[in-house]
């Protein structure tokens, strides 16, 4: 993982440490292990629900946790432990979605030194402390390519169990979409960056979530070969493996999209397997991959 962000990720000042969960679902006559993520046992599906939680550093997966408890069903405690139990390094920024609202948690992340980027409730409790930018007229107000924002502002959240304020102070982003003229707002402890630089850095994490459509839709992660919970995590750290072999290629060839590049990349795999055939047979390889690859010539193998 680190050779391949050292190579081919893109060098920013800040490097974007997504997480996200995603649920799979599984026939509880086949699988004995699993939480019910509705809440209600015995659920009219007769399903049970296996969570992976990823953290993605760059543009590949770098830690995977795996989630039967029931307790594990909220983003409270599946994401927190992602993240705690992941090797935050300096200059990493944890972008997360707002799964993960409890308060007592970004104070946490603070008091370990991670910052961190997520999307709050605009109905959110809050006290406000400072106030570093607000627009007294939305058409004069700074504009990025999506959002006009509102206000930059240092608060402290509300404990709503306590009925008490965090002594943590966090820092408020609110911005208006162009599109939808949706109000939205980004809770951040990272006071230096600009704020248009921080709403750009939360819509990074949209990176994970075609990730994970990727993994589904085009390496078939829906398709199970096993009915233990073993099984089933190996079965996910080869599709992992195959998904930074495809994006090494993808990145190394420069080309486009996810479900062409599987194409290339299985169509060459097969003329090397035929190509190491002819050798073995005593042909010549390469006259075989001239005539009937040609287009494996233009590619840089890694």
């Amino acid at each position: 993982m680190d050779r391949y962000n050292q190579q081919f990720a893109k060098k920013d000042a800040k490097q974007v440490y997504r997480f996200d969960s995603t649920i799979i679902s599984l026939s509880a006559k086949l699988f004995a292990a699993g939480m019910n993520y509705s809440g209600i046992k015995g659920n009219p599906k007769n399903k049970l629900h296996l969570k992976v939680s990823i953290g993605q550093r760059g543009e590949i997966p770098s830690s995977v946790k795996f989630y039967t408890d029931q307790a594990a069903a909220s983003e409270d405690v599946a994401l927190k432990r992602a993240i705690r139990e992941s090797t935050i390094e300096s200059g990493d920024c944890v972008v997360f979605d707002r799964g993960l609202t409890s308060g007592k948690t970004f104070v946490e992340f603070c008091e370990g030194n991670i910052t961190f980027i997520t999307r709050v409730d605009p109905k959110r409790k809050i006290t406000i402390l400072k106030t570093m930018e607000k627009a007294e007229d939305e058409k004069m107000a700074r504009k990025s390519e999506t959002l006009t924002i509102l206000s930059d502002q240092e608060v402290q959240l509300w404990d709503s169990h306590n009925k008490k304020i965090f002594n943590t102070r966090f820092r408020l982003i609110r911005a208006r979409s162009l599109k939808t003229n949706e109000d939205l707002c980004f809770l951040t402890n990272d006071f230096t960056t600009d704020a248009i630089d921080i709403t750009e850095l939360y819509a990074r994490r949209w990176d994970i979530e075609v990730f994970f459509r990727f993994i589904k839709q085009e390496l078939n992660f829906k398709h199970f070969l096993s009915r233990s919970l073993n099984g089933l995590k190996n079965y996910l750290y080869m599709v992992l493996i195959f998904s930074i072999l495809l994006l090494i290629y993808k990145t190394s060839n420069n080309r486009p999209g996810y479900k062409i590049v599987k194409m290339y990349f299985v169509g060459e795999l097969e003329n090397e397997v035929i190509a190491e055939i002819v050798k073995y047979c005593g042909g010549d390889p390469q006259k075989f991959r001239d005539t009937y690859c040609p287009e494996t010539n233009e590619v840089s193998y890694v």
